[in-house]
């Protein structure tokens, strides 16, 4: 225990001047909540023994919180939740038992789950359920939990935290040689080491489903934090069934939630549209090479100023500006700035502006004339509103009217017959 690299050489070490404490010996609420040691015997089905372990331990536990000292009655029955899992991974709810011992092993013992198999087996305890019994009463029911999580990895104090608040916290252990010779004094430390340039285990380990149910301390720092577990091999392993792990060797942590007065449920799996995650593998084929680079953007989704006399193009959803160099007309454009300052590219147009100024008044201004937008009209005093006969005085012209407005009542073309016509200016019309 004094080098801290040799908790994860060994697979087993020595507990020396450890302290620990168990749910096994310890009350919670005046209520023992630990669960039954289960025996797996030679089947692949850890995962089942673990989760009912721990919903057992849950039970208890929402028990006593409602009433302490009161024990809990439920019975659960694993076998029940084995075969919703295999109808899960294709087996049909038919099935005789040659069948679903010929699936187990295909499905559980060789590792041909479509699902994953943490998630999938409480997915089916969610919403499915298990068949269980209650005070002895020989009619069954299906009984669910309310929900479940996972996380692959969870610090030393939050595990401590919730083992210490009495929850039954599911964990993964990497089984080595030498797990099933775990003896009631030592601690499993045993990690296994993967090689990068071969891509494979040196020690190929066997992941083992456990249920924590202690806390324990080996030395004064976190790194000998350990927990007593629940095991599903049977009273004859380590110390009545349970053993010891460092939780520096664990992962793949899960709980579940369910109350006191679980759900009972009475679909069956085949009237359930949803279904688990499936399962995560690697793939055999070369990585996908990265997709090419995105082409660069065009003139039209950037300005790039590569000299004087350019300007930025507008977006098709913006109108050109009226003052700018493009919009000057033909004689005028010797006389524009090459280039407008990008500061007053948004800036209008100040009423004492010069261009603002009315044609009599243009010879003292400067020669360039602001092109007015296409959705304005024209001024009133544009010498383009003049008459032909009065364009050198244009600064005497009044305003003709505007096309729009109603003719003026006093108006000759106004006249009503026949009461203002002997009124009309008949030499006007003999042209």
């Amino acid at each position: 225990m004094e080098d801290v690299d040799g908790v994860a050489t060994q697979e087993r070490v020595k507990k020396i001047n450890a302290s620990e404490w168990s749910w096994r010996k310890r009350l919670y609420k005046q209520c023992n909540i630990a669960p039954d040691v289960m025996d797996q015997e030679d089947r692949d089905i850890c995962e089942f023994c673990a989760v009912i372990s721990a919903a057992i331990m849950e039970l208890k536990r929402a028990t006593a919180n409602v009433t302490p000292g009161a024990e809990c009655c439920y019975k659960l029955d694993m076998e029940s939740l084995i075969r919703t899992y295999l109808e899960l991974n294709g087996m049909d709810p038919l099935a005789e038992k040659e069948v679903v011992e010929a699936m187990e092993k295909h499905i559980l013992t060789n590792g041909n789950d479509i699902y994953g198999r943490h998630d999938g087996v409480c997915w089916c305890f969610k919403n499915v359920g298990v068949k269980a019994t209650l005070n002895g009463n020989k009619l069954p029911f299906k009984l669910g939990i309310d929900d479940y999580k996972f996380s692959f990895e969870l610090s030393a104090k939050e595990v401590w935290k919730r083992v210490e608040s009495g929850r039954a916290v599911l964990a993964t252990v990497f089984a080595g040689e030498e797990f099933d010779e775990l003896q009631a004094d030592e601690i499993y430390a045993w990690f296994p080491k993967y090689d990068c340039e071969k891509k494979d285990w040196v020690k190929k380990p066997q992941p083992h489903r456990v249920v924590l149910i202690g806390n324990g301390d080996a030395g004064s720092d976190l790194l000998y934090q350990y927990h007593p577990f629940c095991n599903s091999h049977g009273t004859d392993f380590a110390d009545g069934g349970d053993g010891s792990v460092f939780h520096r060797v664990l992962r793949g942590f899960g709980q579940i939630d369910i109350k006191a007065h679980p759900n009972r449920l009475m679909v069956p799996l085949s009237q359930i549209s949803e279904r688990p995650r499936l399962r995560q593998r690697r793939p055999d084929v070369a990585p996908t090479p990265p997709p090419p680079p995105p082409p660069p953007p065009s003139n039209l989704t950037r300005w790039r100023a590569d000299g004087p006399g350019l300007t930025p193009p507008c977006q098709p959803w913006q109108s050109m500006r009226g003052d700018g160099p493009h919009r000057a007309s033909p004689s005028d454009r010797v006389n524009i700035d090459k280039e407008t300052p990008p500061s007053q590219l948004c800036q209008p147009m100040g009423r004492d502006d010069p261009r603002w100024a009315s044609p009599s008044d243009r010879v003292n201004t400067n020669k360039v004339t602001p092109s007015r937008e296409p959705w304005r009209p024209t001024r009133v005093d544009d010498s383009r509103w003049a008459s032909p006969s009065d364009r050198v005085n244009i600064d005497k012209v009044a305003p003709s009217r505007e096309p729009w407005l109603p003719k003026r009542r006093d108006d000759p073309h106004w006249a009503s017959p026949p009461r203002d016509r002997p009124n009309i200016d008949k030499a006007r019309w003999k042209d």
